[in-house]
């Protein structure tokens, strides 16, 4: 099965986020979905217990088994790492998901792209005016 890890602002959770989603989970199949929002994100207008309130909302409205989790970790690599052990502590395989605007501008370091492949798979879900170049593209 697979731990597909979802993070950002969600600053609101809207539809884009569910078609994201939705599209992951059909690519894979059997799977459940982190919801990881991001406590410091420099986007973030709301603090992080109004976008927590708002995104398990937004996470009973899935057809799937979603996890809603800001307990104790902030956005650095450590958590992020911490994350992906715990969903292969529970025998699943980890995926991260993400949209091509993470990528495009540049929001992730070079390090945490590494954690990314060496940790887990990616999924990269491409948003209209975020293109990514051949060099992001490992395989």
């Amino acid at each position: 099965m697979w731990g597909v890890i979802f993070g950002g602002s969600f600053n609101p959770p809207h539809e884009g986020h569910r078609k994201l989603v939705d599209a992951c989970v059909k690519l894979l199949g059997t799977c459940f979905v982190y919801l990881w929002p991001l406590p410091d994100h420099r986007l973030s207008e709301k603090p992080l217990p109004r976008r927590l309130w708002a995104l398990q909302q937004f996470a009973r409205r899935l057809r799937y088994s979603v996890i809603v989790d800001a307990d104790g970790h902030s956005d650095d690599s450590d958590a992020f790492r911490a994350l992906i052990a715990n969903i292969r502590l529970r025998g699943n395989r980890p995926v991260v998901l993400l949209g091509s605007d993470v990528l495009g501008r540049g929001r992730w370091s070079l390090q945490m792209l590494q954690q990314v492949f060496d940790g887990a798979d990616l999924v990269v879900g491409l948003r209209p005016g975020y293109e990514i170049g051949a060099a992001m593209v490992r395989q």
